[in-house]
């Protein structure tokens, strides 16, 4: 079994694989869950999914092209059609 401390003090208590559950005690409060684990990586992934989702909306196109890198072939041919690079 492992353990993740949390920046607010959260434990996390783990198998090593992440396989099975994930203990989760909130210190504050000694409150002690056991969550499935595949269930907190669903969770943290579809946060991350919506946060990227929402920056991309966000960016206007020249800061997409950018963000795009330099060996990528579609900011290749973006740049070279406005100009840009």
């Amino acid at each position: 079994m492992h353990t993740t401390r949390g920046e607010q003090g959260t434990l996390f208590f783990h198998n090593g694989d992440y396989s099975g559950g994930t203990r989760i005690l909130v210190s504050e409060s000694g409150i002690e869950i056991t969550v499935p684990s595949e269930d907190l990586f669903q969770f943290v992934a579809e946060a991350i999914r919506r946060e990227r989702m929402s920056r991309l909306e966000d960016m206007s196109w020249p800061e997409f092209v950018e963000g795009l890198g330099r060996d990528n072939t579609m900011a290749d041919l973006l740049r070279g059609i406005t100009g840009n690079g």
